[in-house]
């Protein structure tokens, strides 16, 4: 089973879905969530007061694909470089799990610790993954050069980091 991840440079709000969303429209739309717990992850994102239950946001985005850059992986694959991201700042997946508030600030916590199959990245997020992705970038390679899979996977999240940084989401398909 495969994860795509899209990132779309430019988002514009539309508000909280009402109706039926995949309408003709110009653009495209992108039905935008997040889990309760990962508000975070969404900032940088307009949205409407969250509702109480476990997916916290219906919101509604049109954005341009034609000026998107996407990405698929396998979960194991995902999981794989998740963990290899850890490894560089001297951590593991399980730390950014178990102890969320050391590792908040953590280097790339914003992609380690998130449900890698649903929700979206905010510009916020995105700005700060952009960081860290570029600040990592020599390190990654010089540690993962026999696995060309990793270093290319690498390189389409600092793609997909620098499109969304600015007013821009990713979403997890």
């Amino acid at each position: 089973m495969a994860l795509t991840v899209a990132s779309y440079p430019h988002s514009r709000y539309l508000g909280p879905v009402t109706h039926d969303f995949n309408s003709d429209s110009p653009g495209h739309r992108v039905h935008a969530f997040v889990i309760i717990g990962f508000e975070h992850q969404a900032r940088g994102l307009p949205s409407f007061p969250w509702p109480e239950h476990d997916i916290t946001s219906y919101d509604l985005y049109e954005v341009h694909p034609w000026t998107s850059h996407q990405w698929n992986v396998n979960y194991e694959m995902h999981n794989t470089f998740r963990e290899r991201l850890a490894h560089l700042t001297g951590r593991t997946q399980r730390d950014y799990r178990q102890r969320p508030t050391l590792t908040r600030d953590a280097p790339f916590n914003d992609l380690i610790d998130f449900p890698d199959n649903q929700g979206v990245l905010g510009p916020g997020a995105a700005a700060t993954l952009a960081s860290h992705f570029t600040h990592y970038r020599d390190q990654f390679q010089a540690e993962n050069q026999d696995t060309s899979w990793l270093v290319a996977l690498y390189d389409d999240w600092i793609i997909g980091s620098l499109l969304a940084k600015r007013d821009g989401l990713i979403k997890y398909t």
